[in-house]
């Protein structure tokens, strides 16, 4: 997506923890690939948010979008840049895609 839109026009930010798979290992080699592109990125990979015992799911799915968009709109733009000296990012609206599995 990020390549079909104008620079500065998106943002790739994704949250993963606890895959019994290879989805970190995948996760890292994306962020290379979005680098030369001039994609900003905010990808964590192994992160520690787990959902807790009697936790409803709601609630846990609100606390990785929270932990997930914070970096994005903790600090005003002016003077900084992203993620790996990426461009910084203002967003005006925001997609969420979920793929969590219970």
């Amino acid at each position: 997506m990020g390549v079909l839109l104008p620079p500065g026009a998106s943002q790739v930010v994704i949250y993963e923890s606890h895959s019994g798979d290879r989805t970190p290992d995948w996760l890292d080699i994306l962020k290379l690939g979005l680098e030369p592109l001039g994609v900003p990125y905010n990808i964590t990979t192994r992160g520690s948010i787990s959902r807790q015992p009697g936790q409803e799911r709601i609630a846990y799915l609100s606390q990785v979008r929270n932990a997930v968009i914070s970096p994005t709109f903790k600090q005003p733009c002016a003077g900084r840049s992203g993620e790996a000296g990426m461009p910084c990012f203002e967003p005006t609206d925001v997609l969420f895609v979920n793929d969590v599995y219970w």
